[in-house]
């Protein structure tokens, strides 16, 4: 078997030398001629990579020459297809970056950003000492030998956290697969309280109930030209799940739905429509393990933090101000112009939409969503009151 890691061609050329010798003896277009003059061809077996390819090799045949240009083209498609499919990453250096969760080059150990003086730097949200770790199950090595067994898969006992000896994972595929798998493994942690979130911390509430409050300019307070200021403000609850066959989550009832209701009108609507002022500076609230991802515009910061605070407790969740962000332009008035300029539309002279509009907003409306139904469920407004439990028929929303 020739091995084309080295001096391919040097190790080609002697393989050619030393490989059997096939005479052809009959022709296909029956051609005729001297046995000592038959065309002489030359076999061999070829492997592009021992350590890909392990025992498998390939049998090719012709002239000397020829022999030297279907093996260099095979060796080019080898080394381009391994490039690009990544068959020929080395896994030992891409796990040293991948439990470094790429933050530090493992050739030379430099970091890929720009510490700064008071940096400290996480592995998966772990230390240096507690970041993954793996050992070889099969192959025995990263080398393999001759009397490894001919799978064309890989198997790693993997280490969330190299420390935790007893609490391992069994890791199988080719190459490419695995080092997916093993991103997918880290990403889809979920964080301790008491560790650093990673990267690529990824949690879903699709599918989750999905609460909306609604909230409007009062029609006597519009300017002429412009429409009324609105808002919309929603939350999922990540506790609780509609259909009743998930044995993860804890069932939605018409109780939690009618207390729901009740909260909503004590926070916003007792004793009368709660009202906040819209303006142009952003204040977002993400907490998404609890349900928690919304923002909005507000005249000022303090507005945006008592809206969030009594969306909390209507949620049912602990308000913490960590997860509260503020954003402000810094030349809000060229940003987001009071008075925008008009606009020339067929030819008349129109007023421009406004952007991030100064208003009063109140409060008028709340809208359970489900991913079951094909229409909302009303659980609050200040007009029809509570939403009847009595009389609620699921068929309804349904239609």
């Amino acid at each position: 078997m020739a091995d084309m890691t080295g001096d391919w061609e040097k190790d080609l050329v002697k393989s050619i030398s030393s490989s059997r010798k096939v005479t052809k003896a009959k022709d296909p277009k029956k051609r005729q001629w001297e046995y000592k003059d038959s065309p002489n061809y030359r076999v061999f077996e070829f492997s592009p990579s021992r350590k890909l390819d392990r025992n498998t090799t390939y049998s090719i045949s012709g002239t000397e020459s020829q022999i030297i240009f279907q093996s260099s083209l095979i060796k080019a498609l080898h080394d381009i297809l391994g490039n690009r499919l990544g068959y020929t990453i080395d896994f030992n250096t891409w796990f040293t970056d991948f439990s470094l969760e790429f933050k530090y080059n493992p050739l030379d150990n430099t970091p890929r950003f720009i510490p700064g003086e008071n940096t400290v730097i996480t592995f998966w949200g772990r230390t240096r000492e507690e970041r993954p770790a793996f050992e070889w199950i099969e192959p025995t090595s990263n080398e393999p030998k001759d009397s490894d067994n001919q799978l064309n898969y890989i198997v790693i006992k993997f280490w969330k956290n190299r420390k935790q000896r007893n609490d391992f994972t069994i890791v199988t595929g080719t190459q490419s697969e695995v080092r997916m798998q093993l991103i997918n493994l880290m990403t889809a942690t979920t964080n301790t309280d008491n560790s650093k979130p990673g990267y690529s911390e990824y949690i879903s509430n699709k599918g989750k109930p999905k609460v909306v409050l609604y909230f409007l300019e009062k029609l006597e307070d519009v300017e002429d030209g412009y429409q009324q200021i609105e808002a919309r403000l929603s939350f999922r609850l990540s506790n609780l799940s509609e259909k009743w066959d998930n044995p993860d989550t804890q069932n939605l009832t018409l109780t939690d739905i009618e207390q729901l209701a009740l909260r909503i009108k004590n926070e916003f609507c007792t004793p009368t429509p709660y009202k906040f002022k819209k303006g142009k500076i952003t204040v977002s609230y993400r907490d998404k393990k609890r349900g928690m991802e919304s923002y909005s515009y507000f005249y000022t910061k303090q507005d945006g933090i008592a809206l969030y605070q009594k969306i909390c407790n209507v949620a049912q969740i602990q308000y913490e101000p960590k997860f509260c962000k503020v954003t402000e332009s810094e030349d809000v008035v060229n940003a987001y112009p009071t008075i925008p300029s008009n606009e020339n539309v067929l030819g008349e002279q129109v007023k421009s939409e406004r952007i991030r509009p100064v208003g009063d907003v109140h409060f008028f409306n709340s809208l359970l969503f489900l991913s079951s139904l094909t229409k909302p469920i009303p659980l609050f407004n200040p007009y029809d009151g509570l939403i009847d439990i009595n009389s609620f028929n699921v068929n309804t929303y349904k239609q």
